[in-house]
């Protein structure tokens, strides 16, 4: 999509609410969503189009790929590699101050498709201001974010409730869930 290739914000409206994208490596355009979202510090999760790309930033363990890939579709943290290559997301843009990125795959034909039109990984953060719910009405949507997108990403398949996707991370060779929605309670408070 030529507008996030542009460094702008686009808001677009996944399976359980509308989550802000914007191209993982342009630092200038990552700064701006974390200004626009009056989030200055916390990690901002990252949508890789495939393992391959993501294993060029990040370590990815037998248990972590089968997590990225399974159904549940959630983010997983993962070891960044040491060093930063120009044209790759920068650590301290993403998740400063910290040695991991949230990551996660497409998880719909609109993510693949998204990701091939753009050509590399997006930030893919909730759609809302810092510590408010996450937009899933259109009407809600247009007006909750239209000071932190500069463009919308809609379909007309109503979404009934939200679904934010939940963060895991290997620890001793285990899953741990860090937050998320299961069975839909909110168990943690997720902050990438």
């Amino acid at each position: 999509m030529a507008a996030i290739r542009a460094g702008q914000i686009v808001a677009v409206k996944g399976i359980g609410g509308y989550h802000l994208m914007v191209d993982a490596c342009n630092e200038e355009a990552v700064a701006e969503l974390r200004r626009r979202k009056h989030r200055t510090e916390k990690p901002l999760a990252t949508l890789y189009p495939d393992l391959v790309e993501a294993g060029q930033d990040c370590q990815i363990s037998t248990l972590e790929e089968q997590l990225l890939q399974s159904p549940a579709a959630p983010i997983v943290l993962l070891e960044r590699r040491s060093g930063h290559q120009l044209g790759r997301p920068s650590p301290e843009a993403i998740a400063p101050g910290v040695s991991t990125f949230g990551v996660m795959l497409p998880c719909s034909p609109l993510h693949h498709l998204l990701l091939q039109a753009v050509g590399g990984p997006v930030v893919a953060t909730s759609g809302n201001v810092a510590d408010e719910p996450i937009c899933i009405d259109d009407d809600e949507a247009f007006s909750r974010l239209s000071g932190i997108a500069d463009l919308f990403l809609t379909h007309n398949r109503a979404i009934r409730r939200h679904v934010d996707y939940s963060t895991v991370r290997v620890i001793a060779g285990r899953m741990m869930i860090l937050g998320g929605i299961v069975s839909g309670k909110q168990i943690g408070r997720a902050h990438v």
